[in-house]
């Protein structure tokens, strides 16, 4: 958003959901590589696309961190990268 139209004040409130939805998918990826059945599927492929704009936030989790790092290493993810 230009700055003109940012809302600061939404920033904290922000900030806090994201951690709280970054602690329950941790808590859900923990033990597990995938998050349905252990299966890579759709349900990967949507959080995983968003879940990459936060990898900083990530980093710091370990189940997120390689939950992010297996599905940066999947064949058609490499692909996609480098077309």
């Amino acid at each position: 958003l230009p700055e003109r139209h940012a809302v600061k004040a939404i920033v904290p409130f922000a900030e806090r959901r994201l951690r709280q939805v970054l602690d329950v998918l941790e808590s859900a990826l923990t033990g597990r590589q995938y998050l349905v059945e252990d299966r890579f599927g759709a349900a990967d492929i949507m959080v995983g696309y968003i879940l990459m704009w936060f990898a900083d936030e990530c980093a710091t989790r370990p189940a997120l961190h390689g939950y992010v790092e297996r599905l940066a290493q999947r064949p058609a993810y490499l692909r996609a990268r480098n077309d």
